[in-house]
């Protein structure tokens, strides 16, 4: 038996059945989410047994944003640590892939259930894979007609995109950081791409959600010395992160 869509949060369903219910006609009881790509959407989540559906990552990855950073912060007297390099690792992938993924919903929601001043043309969207970010923030402007403003937002998304770039393909093959600078500047950009993905969602017409705007009010982070009463002098340039940069040759 095929129960009918669960109607929660649109666009952000998340089951998971901890049972699996058998009928005598060989079926099973299932459930099916919706998404909030309209009915021609040629998928739809369904699950009939143990295991997790999902009809959006969304709230998934501004929650895993929220909780990575809040770990980063709390357990950062242990920074030395592999499960810490973990967590800032996994934090920079997933601030990454939540813009990357609401752009992606944007093309869908273009494709399958466009508001009506809305253009959908593949060819001058191009492909979605194998795209620079940068050709696909276009996708705003060609898709809705706004102009699209972000220009502070993009600069810090930047220094994380192409942080992960580094963290994920470990090119260059070394790295160097600092707490005082370096990871400080990357937890604080979290509410900054909270807003490039706000920005995004407006021109959807997406609400806004719970854990976004935690993420859009979050407290700025601040280095505390172990040691305060030890004296500190302002690091010199080359150190840290920059010093594990390529750089362009003259």
């Amino acid at each position: 038996m095929i129960m009918p869509p669960l109607d929660m949060h649109p666009g952000a369903v998340h089951i998971s059945p901890r049972f699996h219910a058998p009928a005598e006609d060989g079926s099973a009881l299932t459930f099916q989410v919706p998404t909030s790509l309209g009915p021609n959407f040629p998928l739809v989540p369904r699950i009939d047994r143990e295991g997790q559906a999902f009809s959006s990552f969304q709230l998934m990855l501004q929650n895993s944003i929220l909780s990575l950073r809040t770990a980063l912060v709390t357990h950062s007297y242990a920074f030395e640590s592999v499960d810490w390099f973990q967590n800032l690792r996994s934090y920079v992938s997933e601030c990454v892939s939540l813009i990357d993924v609401t752009l992606h919903q944007l093309y869908f929601r273009a494709e399958y259930a466009p508001s009506p001043d809305w253009v959908f043309d593949p060819e001058k969207l191009g492909a979605r894979h194998g795209r620079r970010l940068n050709d696909k923030m276009k996708w705003i402007y060609q898709i809705t007609g706004q102009p699209f403003h972000a220009e502070e937002e993009m600069k810090a998304f930047q220094v994380i995109r192409e942080l992960r770039n580094h963290l994920q393909h470990f090119d260059p093959p070394c790295l160097s950081f600092t707490l005082e600078h370096d990871v400080v500047q990357w937890l604080n950009a979290m509410p900054l791409i909270a807003q490039l993905s706000w920005k995004i969602r407006q021109a959807i017409g997406s609400p806004l959600s719970g854990p976004l705007i935690r993420m859009l009010l979050a407290p700025a982070v601040e280095f505390a010395a172990e040691d305060p009463r030890r004296p500190r002098v302002a690091p010199a340039a080359g150190i840290g992160y920059a010093s594990t940069r390529w750089h362009p040759k003259n």
